[in-house]
């Protein structure tokens, strides 16, 4: 089986970002994230809608903002991208919040194409956003080293398809899903596409799911303001028995830090008591980096 890159290419003019046109009218009730409802902007004020340019090309991603200056993201979302433009304080895609213009992109020195290893990236934009704490406001990353433990719950949003060959969205949707064992994952996807820092997600009977153009978004724990996951790959979308695969933010708190300058919030310890483990399966702390 083909593992499907969530990323979405857009056959729109690059107008459109700045301005809906007669076909966005369209009606988005029943568009969703695989499973999911639409979702008001001051419940998921962290997320972020990305416009990639590559050439006279525009893709579509997910993000998550973490300082005043850094949107958190999938790798495969900057693979030979030109520059991004960044839009947080809306549920809808082309229109309200605010846009900034990336200044720097920082992928993953680790990050494998093939296998989607440390399939994280950074993007920081040249002003700083501002953030009113109701519609835009930045999410807390875990310490180094977190993994979720199983069944936890978390939130997925994004602007991505309704389902396997269906339109993106213009009206953000979300859902929840629940964090499997790395057990369970690594018997499903193999121990090269789930490693000690990625994890999968999503009900066994199928129905919920991130999709294309889902890729980069956040995925958050229900219990706090941590995000615990980055959307980054899946065979096909919301299939039974098939959940999506999510980069573990977890793995790679250290290098956030440093390519962030350490702008970014830190989970409060206390979140995190009585829900660690670092004992998963034969895996150690010390490989958890």
């Amino acid at each position: 089986m083909q593992v499907l890159y969530r990323v979405t290419l857009f056959l729109r003019l690059i107008l459109l970002f700045f301005q809906r046109n007669e076909d966005d009218n369209r009606s988005d009730n029943d568009q969703r994230i695989v499973g999911g409802e639409e979702a008001a902007i001051h419940n998921y004020p962290y997320q972020s809608y990305l416009v990639l340019y590559r050439g006279n090309e525009t893709y579509q991603c997910g993000g998550s903002i973490i300082s005043y200056f850094h949107i958190l993201t999938a790798a495969h979302c900057l693979e030979r991208i030109d520059y991004v433009i960044v839009r947080i304080g809306s549920n809808q895609a082309f229109e309200g919040g605010t846009t900034y213009r990336s200044s720097q992109l920082i992928t993953h020195q680790d990050y494998n194409s093939r296998t989607f290893e440390a399939d994280i990236a950074i993007i920081r934009v040249s002003r700083r956003m501002v953030l009113d704490g109701i519609n835009s406001a930045r999410i807390s990353i875990p310490r180094q080293n977190y993994y979720p433990l199983n069944n936890t719950e978390m939130a997925i949003s994004g602007w991505g398809a309704t389902g396997e060959g269906e339109p993106t969205t213009t009206t953000m949707r979300a859902t929840t899903v629940n964090v499997h064992s790395i057990t369970y994952c690594q018997q499903r996807f193999g121990n090269t596409l789930v490693t000690n820092r990625s994890f999968c997600a999503g009900p066994l009977e199928g129905g919920r799911d991130t999709c294309q153009g889902d890729s980069g978004g956040p995925g958050k724990n229900v219990a706090n303001n941590v995000q615990i996951g980055v959307v980054s790959n899946g065979f096909g979308c919301a299939r039974p028995n098939s959940p999506g695969i999510y980069t573990n933010v977890g793995s790679f708190t250290n290098w956030i830090r440093v390519n962030t300058g350490g702008m970014v919030t830190f989970a409060d310890p206390e979140d995190y008591e009585n829900n660690i483990d670092y004992n998963i399966d034969s895996i150690t702390t010390d490989k958890l980096k």
